[in-house]
């Protein structure tokens, strides 16, 4: 959560990683970050596992809502819709990973094979993890991926191998996750396709046909299990990309703002201001500062 990300063809988001030949990406985070400490739901062919270092949070993932304490740590499974949130609004202090099946070899390699099991539809959606083993591991992984010693590669990667060991063992003992009926596979397209278009002018016509369901289904898809609406979605999907370009360029704010999506400079100044409290560019020289001001609804 919190990086810069870019599409796949299929709709999901794809992350910019440590490097740029070995796909995993390795942050620690603060919840506060976000407007409303809520990150933005999204879908990824990654598998995402979060280390709650410090307070607990909450965490969407594909309809249901769990809880991960202080000390705990949870794993997204692949494909799935999820975000992290604070329904009481409280700090939390992470660590989260996330990783390609791919840093795992070709297919044709016993590991690969192994997490294309763990990825399936058919496998839990998520997983909290007590266990100190797995959570050994993840400690592991934050400590290397910080010091990036020669070949430190091959070092986390042993490391995530094991962590999949743990992950198979314990889908042993959790109930299967169902596959995925028609309008979950309707809302993740959905989303795809926000997130793929937001540059672009946007309907909601455009975004139903995307899921191929009517206006009023497609609002009671977002409503239901996002808690928004399309365009409510959409707008802060477009803030959030905003925010990254304010922070990582110097492209003007106009600028940026087209290239949200967003006709009026003057409307989407205002809606920024209502999501973070701050305008534009007082984003743009508080992090020039070195002390961005995070204020959150």
């Amino acid at each position: 959560m919190g990086n810069l990300l870019e599409i796949n063809p299929d709709g999901g988001e794809r992350l910019r990683y440590d490097a740029s030949d070995f796909p995993v990406r390795c942050v620690d985070g603060d919840l506060s970050h976000f407007p409303g400490y809520a990150a933005g739901c999204h879908w990824h062919n990654d598998f995402e596992i979060l280390l709650a270092n410090s307070g607990d949070l909450d965490y969407f993932v594909n309809g249901r809502i769990v809880s991960v304490l202080e000390g705990q740590a949870i794993f997204v499974n692949a494909r799935r819709l999820h975000y992290g949130f604070s329904a009481k609004k409280q700090e939390c202090l992470y660590f989260c990973t996330v990783f390609h099946p791919d840093i795992f070899g070709s297919p044709a390699m016993p590991t690969a094979r192994y997490v294309s099991a763990l990825s399936s539809d058919a496998m839990p959606d998520y997983l909290i993890l007590t266990q100190e083993d797995c959570l050994q591991r993840l400690r592991n992984i934050r400590a290397i991926s910080r010091q990036k010693e020669p070949g430190w590669e091959l070092t986390i990667l042993s490391e995530f191998c094991r962590l999949v060991g743990c992950l198979l063992t314990l889908t042993k003992t959790e109930t299967p996750g169902k596959l995925p009926d028609v309008l979950w596979i309707s809302l993740r397209q959905m989303v795809g396709f926000i997130q793929a278009n937001y540059a672009d002018p946007i309907r909601l016509e455009d975004i139903a046909a995307a899921g191929t369901v009517c206006r009023s289904k497609c609002c009671r898809l977002f409503q239901e299990n996002m808690g928004t609406t399309p365009i409510r979605y959409l707008n802060r999907y477009r803030l959030e990309k905003a925010r990254e370009l304010l922070l990582s360029t110097d492209h003007p704010v106009t600028e940026i703002s087209h290239s949200c999506g967003f006709e009026s400079p003057g409307y989407f100044a205002d809606q920024f201001r209502r999501m973070y409290g701050l305008s534009p560019r007082e984003v743009r020289k508080g992090s020039a500062a070195g002390s961005l001001k995070r204020i959150c609804d």
